[in-house]
């Protein structure tokens, strides 16, 4: 079997009615064919980074499978925190600052969306993704990156054990930081 770059899957080598394995691929899922840009959509609005700290945000086309011509970052306060051509930002000095991705068609129409990033010079440790928050998600991140899906992500920021490699040992300072906050809540 093969998936094909639409989402349509191939196979072929099933025996035919002669006993006979094909050697022609044959298509038993239609992909998807693409659709005209509609909007732009966030998945994390707000992140927190901390000075010299590093966080993904993350802006998909509406539809997902939509064509589109380009999609650009810009930052509304460089001096507090600077965002890269892939949603990347960078935590400058203490502050708040809103980050806006705007994605055009190929036709012209053009979508974009806000998202605020709070430098607030100190990260929480075990926050992988750069939510602000400790819980499954950055397990799930380190993980992808453990699995080679580094697109987006940062080394520094998935390193939450700060020894220098992405491992199962970052996992278990996650599950670790997170069983501590359970007990504290409990009492």
């Amino acid at each position: 079997m093969a998936l094909g770059k639409d989402g349509s899957v191939w196979a072929w080598g099933d025996a035919s009615d002669d006993g006979i394995a094909s050697t022609t691929p044959t298509k038993v899922i239609e992909g998807r064919t693409a659709s005209e840009l509609t909007g732009l959509s966030a998945v994390n609005k707000t992140v927190y980074v901390a000075i010299g700290a590093k966080a993904v945000l993350t802006a998909l086309p509406v539809p997902l499978i939509a064509d589109y011509a380009t999609m650009t970052w810009t930052s509304g306060n460089s001096g507090v925190a600077a965002v890269g051509s892939r949603g990347v930002v960078t935590g400058k000095a203490k502050g708040t600052a809103t980050m806006t991705a705007t994605i055009k068609s190929g036709s012209g129409r053009s979508y974009s969306q806000e998202f605020t990033v709070v430098v607030d010079g100190t990260q929480p440790n075990g926050d992988a993704n750069g939510d602000n928050a400790i819980d499954v998600a950055d397990i799930a991140t380190i993980i992808s990156y453990m699995a080679g899906q580094t697109a987006g992500l940062v080394k520094e920021q998935v390193d939450v054990n700060k020894d220098g490699n992405v491992d199962v040992a970052d996992i278990a300072t996650v599950i670790s930081i997170m069983a501590a906050r359970a007990r504290a809540a409990k009492g």
